[in-house]
């Protein structure tokens, strides 16, 4: 139901930004270093993989070899840690590119360079500066994803048998209850458009030249 599906979304999202942030920030300050070898080798493979693949492989691993995690269902925090990683494998990979890649095109920016003859340190430059500028398309792609994520990952409840969204969907479709499944695509249509509404709210926010631009169009 929605409490499972809540769950599992926001810890997704929540491991996802801690990893990919850190990690895209690094990678383009160490341009070509180990650690932006190691965000290209995630990247690479997060992007790659299949969900239902990796879903298998790690409770191959996990819980059949180790016997360290449960194989499936609900109820104690070492259930959500298999399908938490899971799902923010794909989204570690997505986020850590777009902001290594935009990090990297606002370096080369003139405010950061006549920031740097100023003296100003490196690390206030990326923190004030930078990063305010470049994490922009990484909150319209957060955005996007967080709607998906609330309406259910389909594959992924359906591998770790996760009583969410995604699982009902699936249930409803084999039962032919079309009524459920109208609910449902008006459900994820209404989760897009407020997920969208509010990475513009922050983006204006965080922009203040968007409104500016407006006004001055007017």
């Amino acid at each position: 139901g929605p409490p499972a599906t809540f769950e599992l979304a926001v810890s997704s999202m929540v491991l996802s930004i801690v990893v990919s942030i850190p990690l895209g920030v690094l990678a383009a300050m160490r341009k070509n270093g180990w650690i932006d070898m190691l965000s290209r080798g995630i990247s690479y493979f997060g992007a790659s993989i299949p969900q239902f693949w990796l879903g298998y492989l790690l409770i191959f691993f996990f819980s059949v070899r180790l016997d360290w995690l449960p194989v499936e269902g609900r109820g104690t925090w070492q259930h959500l840690v298999l399908p938490t990683l899971t799902l923010s494998l794909v989204l570690i990979a997505l986020y850590t590119r777009l902001l290594r890649s935009s990090v990297l095109e606002q370096l080369q920016e003139t405010y950061v360079q006549y920031a740097r003859t100023r003296g100003i340190r490196e690390r206030m430059i990326m923190l004030k500066h930078v990063l305010k500028i470049a994490i922009a398309p990484l909150i319209t792609s957060m955005g996007m994803n967080l709607g998906k994520l609330l309406t259910g990952t389909i594959i992924v409840e359906q591998v770790f048998s996760w009583p969410g969204f995604g699982r009902y969907f699936v249930e409803a479709i084999f039962n032919r209850d079309i009524p459920v499944i109208q609910c449902y695509v008006f459900l994820a249509a209404c989760l897009f458009i407020v997920c969208n509404l509010l990475v513009d709210l922050v983006h204006l926010y965080m922009d203040p030249r968007i409104s500016s631009k407006g006004r001055a169009e007017q």
